[in-house]
């Protein structure tokens, strides 16, 4: 009789959203046969906790694919990692990307909970892509203000130093030590420095001026809500937090205004209104959390829609989608 559960392994297991990763798998209903927590680019973290148990983390080879029936990349895989995925997808073994080991792209189904269109394609191309975290705060904000004729999304992202996973983190934690102590501060990471100051834009600029993970994460969130293509335009600031998301957001559509919006989202599973500034509207406030704050909903000075603000944890976000879309695969028995 066959062992019962599923086959999972996680790449980048030891990154910052790999860990968030296993949390979300360990809290979830998902009965395993066989768990493997890999990580080819990382020597720094060799064990990992899982369900109260310890785990070693391993390297990701060709018997450790042939024992799973999904893998989540969850970091950066190296070149040798990607060609034996692509082997693993092809021999029948589903792939959710939530790294960009692979760009998005036509054809490639785009998961997000666990809605049945995108799964079902899954099984014929055996990679789908998980959206980022800023791709999520928008769907998330936008599937409530949808059923009100929402038009266009406009505004600016708050992106913390997790965006360049722990190295980013440490990274900020020495450029704000070593200036206090008027010592050099490293920058490797963020060349220009990011401590006690802004970047306004960090990542792969595009001819058109925008960076790749802004045109990505709105080219994302226009399908999904199916809004015309340009209708969500969200440039990323880099701010001085180790941790969190934050957005300023400029929402417009015939039928969006304060009251409407206010009830829209109060009303939604997955947002929690703040009708005034509390400390849980702030990105802190919202870490280890799946939900996302919204508030500072104000009418636009000009007559036309609202602005308003959003916050949440970068990590957690995609790690819930993601555990959200395997679920989804259980239900439709395509896994």
């Amino acid at each position: 009789m066959a062992e019962a559960g599923y086959g999972i392994c996680v790449t980048g297991a030891t990154s910052l959203l790999g860990r968030e990763v296993l949390g979300a798998l360990s809290e979830s209903p998902i009965e395993l046969r066989v768990f493997h927590p890999v990580d080819s680019l990382s020597v720094e973290i060799t064990e990992l906790s899982f369900r109260k148990k310890p785990l070693s983390v391993g390297l990701l080879t060709a018997a450790v694919l042939e024992e799973v029936d999904l893998v989540l990349v969850a970091g950066p895989v190296a070149e040798k990692d990607a060609e034996l995925l692509d082997e693993a997808a092809e021999a029948g073994c589903l792939i959710l990307d939530l790294a960009g080991y692979r760009t998005p792209g036509a054809g490639i189904p785009l998961l997000v909970g666990r809605s049945a269109g995108p799964l079902e394609a899954l099984r014929e191309t055996g990679l789908g892509t998980c959206p980022g975290a800023l791709a999520l705060a928008l769907v998330g904000l936008g599937a409530a203000l949808r059923p009100l004729g929402l038009g266009q999304i406009r505004g600016t992202a708050m992106m913390s130093a997790s965006i360049a996973d722990e190295k980013g983190v440490r990274e900020l934690s020495g450029q704000v030590a070593a200036l206090f102590n008027s010592q050099t501060p490293p920058r490797v990471v963020f060349e220009y420095g990011l401590a006690f100051d802004l970047l306004p834009g960090w990542g792969q600029p595009q001819p058109s001026g925008w960076l790749q993970s802004e045109l990505i994460a709105a080219a994302q969130a226009s399908h999904v809500l199916g809004l015309r293509p340009g209708a969500v335009a969200v440039d990323q600031v880099l701010v001085p937090m180790f941790v969190g998301l934050g957005l300023s957001l400029q929402i417009y559509g015939q039928g969006i205004n304060v009251e409407s919006v206010n009830q829209a989202v109060d009303d939604f599973d997955g947002l929690q209104l703040y009708r005034q500034l509390e400390p849980g509207l702030m990105p802190r406030g919202m870490a280890g959390s799946a939900e996302l704050a919204v508030g500072r909903v104000r009418a636009d000075p000009a007559g036309q829609g609202v602005q308003l603000f959003v916050s949440g944890d970068p990590m957690r976000l995609p790690a819930a989608n993601a555990v959200q879309a395997v679920l989804g695969l259980i239900e439709l028995d395509l896994l």
